[in-house]
């Protein structure tokens, strides 16, 4: 099966078309409670949404490990993080890639009314191949969008 819903440009600009957007995130909070978000989307939501670090921050602090976490609603999505990896500077990890993927397929399919988007996952700062992860995201339902940046 091939990811049916691919689309290509900049996801953000399209933000508002969605109920949920998805950060592809590591879990590293720093000392001032942010989470890191220095590369690629994440970056891109943070210096949109400076509020968005604490927040992911918090939120990873209270559950203390996550796989897909929804944080307070921007203009008008929710976002939400979708880990990749632990620490920022590690190679995004499959394993986690699979557990992300299973919760957001689960979660979707249970919001089947909702629209959905995530960047492509692991690809770009998580340094995997899109040969290893695209079997991994094709178990997504069909409300949920993947964005590969041109």
């Amino acid at each position: 099966r091939s990811i049916m819903n691919l689309k290509f440009g900049n996801l953000l600009n399209t933000l508002p078309q969605y109920d949920y957007v998805g950060i592809t995130a590591n879990s590293f909070v720093k000392n001032n409670g942010e989470l890191v978000m220095g590369r690629g989307f994440a970056r891109a939501m943070a210096l949109k949404y400076p509020e968005i670090p604490s927040q992911a921050g918090y939120e990873i602090g209270l559950r203390q490990q996550y796989l897909v976490a929804p944080l307070p609603s921007q203009d008008h999505f929710t976002p939400f993080l979708f880990q990749v990896k632990i620490h920022w500077g590690d190679a995004a990890n499959l394993g986690l890639v699979q557990k992300s993927t299973s919760f957001l397929a689960e979660f979707a399919n249970a919001m089947a009314h909702y629209t959905f988007a995530l960047n492509y996952p692991a690809i770009g700062n998580g340094r995997l191949s899109k040969d290893d992860v695209e079997p991994i995201i094709t178990e997504l339902p069909d409300n949920v969008d993947i964005w590969q940046f041109k």
